[in-house]
């Protein structure tokens, strides 16, 4: 794998991410207004720098942990298989706030990341090889919690959710 197949899957591992937030957010945005319309009337792509828009699970501020924390509560009850593995969150904290290293600028790297510092100390949180299977898996792993939250919003809230074609 050369630097630039490297960075190609890193974008999909991270895109994947993108969407599983905005599955999330979509979820929790419909479970907040089950009837039509929705809790405001802007349409996403007319949202200009400096307006106001109510704060609601679209909006809010909410971290992706917190967001599979809220879909997970209101998923359990109806479907435990449908729950988001709340260890994707430490994937997305580690690409987020980690740092990578490697002894050659091309792959394979490291992946590495530290907690706050104690007294002048921290604690490696994460360190991992960053391998062709590692980006593959983690790109699969992501995925697979979108397919979740997708089958989930099928299921629970189906005139929302438009089957895939």
């Amino acid at each position: 794998m050369n630097l630039e197949e490297y960075t190609l899957a890193i974008g999909k591992i991270v895109v994947n991410l993108h969407s599983l937030e905005f599955a999330l957010r979509t979820f929790l945005w419909n479970h907040e207004s089950p009837q039509n319309p929705p809790n405001w009337n802007t349409q996403i792509p007319q949202l200009q720098v400096g307006q106001t828009v109510p704060v609601n699970a679209f909006t809010n501020y909410d971290t992706l942990g917190k967001l599979v924390d809220k879909f997970n509560s209101v998923v359990l009850p109806v479907d435990a298989s449908l729950c988001v593995d709340p260890e994707v969150v430490g994937l997305r904290d580690a690409l987020a706030h980690g740092r990578v290293w490697a002894q050659a600028p091309h792959p394979p790297m490291q992946l590495v990341k530290f907690n706050k510092p104690s007294n002048g100390l921290v604690t490696v949180t994460h360190a991992e090889r960053v391998d062709d299977q590692w980006l593959q898996s983690q790109a699969s792993r992501v995925s697979g919690e979108i397919e979740k939250v997708a089958k989930a919003g099928l299921k629970m809230q189906p005139s929302k959710w438009p089957e895939a074609t």
